[in-house]
């Protein structure tokens, strides 16, 4: 064998083994790449699952804040009306008071006898009406109090809802 025959085979030799090599190299680096962009592809849908899982609970936690204040303000509204029917019984009974009051008023000033107390009957009948004006003012108090009480409650309510669904 010449010298340029071992120098071919040893370049084909060398040839063939960097072919198997290289290939070797490309196979395990698109192998590495198929690993990773599955890992990737995994780690990025788990991503996706727990931004929807989160957002789901976002939508729940705000539907039932909304649905604790409906709740509450349907409450206070339930007890604005009980407490107009209320407000409404007693002003009807005021009322029925005040006309017994002016028939008494009326035969009272009719009869002979009113005329010797004339003096004590004016005072009597000047208290009641003073009475009667005091109470119609205090009950419009008591219902704007009543009022303020029921809309701070409701409030109150509602903040204690949003403090809990926090925790």
């Amino acid at each position: 064998m010449t010298w340029w025959v071992k120098t071919a085979l040893w370049l084909l030799a060398a040839t063939v083994l960097f072919a198997i090599v290289s290939n070797s190299y490309v196979l395990g680096r698109d192998h590495a790449n198929a690993a990773w962009s599955k890992r990737w592809a995994e780690r990025d849908a788990a991503d996706e699952r727990a931004h929807v899982k989160q957002l789901e609970q976002v939508r729940q936690e705000e539907q039932r804040r909304n649905e604790a204040a409906q709740e509450q303000q349907e409450h206070a509204e339930r007890q604005n009306k009980e407490l107009r029917a209320a407000v409404d019984a007693g002003r009807g009974h005021t009322e029925r008071v005040q006309q017994q009051l002016a028939s008494l008023r009326r035969a009272a000033s009719n009869s002979a006898a009113a005329d010797l107390v004339e003096a004590t009957t004016r005072a009597a009948l000047v208290l009641p009406e003073l009475h009667s004006r005091c109470v119609g003012d205090r009950r419009e108090l008591a219902e704007a109090f009543d009022r303020a009480r029921l809309a701070g409650l409701g409030c109150q309510a509602q903040y204690r809802s949003l403090l809990l669904g926090r925790e």
